[in-house]
């Protein structure tokens, strides 16, 4: 279902006036007539239900019909994420939100080709938010993504708020559990982290295992980590969203 991602000044108001790029999108690209409905979410994850009342020339009206706050699992889902090299990271951003990750933190990593300057790192964030827009405006995702800001791997794991589940991809056998085995207990937080070209380092691994992350094996294929990073984001949703199946196969 597509939906409209709501003005920044919107604040629930029963009327919402729509210009400029809101207006175009939903006008002269979604072609709406008076009387169509849409569904539109603003920047905290609230989600609305609009008829569009009237249009005129560059300006049109939308009244509200009822709001509805929903998330598809109880469970937020983040992605730490090593610079790629080149674009790669736009694809990235573009897949992680459509498969429902709510928070993405892109870190240099030691094997990171990718080491922006800080006024390099303002425009890629500016590009990456605007890309996850996009996409939750596309997928219909149920929340607003955040991209944070290009940070270190260490500072991006330690701005984590504990308690939260763990777990690094990695494409050597460390891992003494399986995925199902990690995700059998409910876990309100799960943090995905992804290596770059290369992997993780051996100090990085030894820093994510000591912050208490768990190693998932991705398998004898080596992925590519753009590839990695929706693999992840996939295979932990599917799980999450079949979990009550399993569980009860299990017991």
């Amino acid at each position: 279902m597509k939906q409209f991602f709501l003005p920044d000044t919107y604040k629930g108001e029963e009327i919402l006036l729509l210009q400029g790029k809101e207006y175009h999108y939903l006008i002269n690209v979604r072609r709406l007539d008076p009387g169509s409905t849409f569904h539109g979410i603003d920047k905290n994850g609230e989600k609305y239900f609009f008829r569009i009342r009237t249009i005129q020339k560059g300006r049109a009206e939308a009244e509200k019909i009822s709001s509805e706050n929903e998330m598809q699992t109880d469970t937020e889902l983040t992605l730490l994420q090593c610079l790629p090299k080149g674009k790669k990271f736009d694809l990235i951003v573009l897949q992680a939100v459509e498969c429902g990750v709510s928070r993405i933190i892109p870190v240099i990593g030691d094997h990171s080709i990718s080491r922006p300057d800080e006024k390099a790192k303002s425009g890629k964030n500016e590009r990456w938010n605007k890309i996850a827009k996009e996409a939750l405006q596309q997928s219909g995702a149920s929340f607003v993504p955040k991209i944070e800001k290009i940070t270190e791997l260490a500072l991006g794991v330690n701005s984590l708020k504990k308690p939260f589940l763990g777990l690094f991809f990695h494409e050597k056998p460390l891992a003494k559990k399986g995925l199902h085995q990690y995700l059998f207990e409910s876990h309100k937080k799960i943090m995905l982290a992804i290596g770059p070209e290369g992997g993780f380092s051996k100090r990085e691994v030894d820093f994510l295992i000591d912050q208490d992350f768990h190693p998932v094996y991705l398998g004898p294929r080596i992925l590519r980590t753009e590839t990695a990073a929706i693999f992840a984001a996939a295979a932990v949703q599917t799980i999450l969203l079949e979990k009550d199946h399993w569980t009860t196969l299990l017991s």
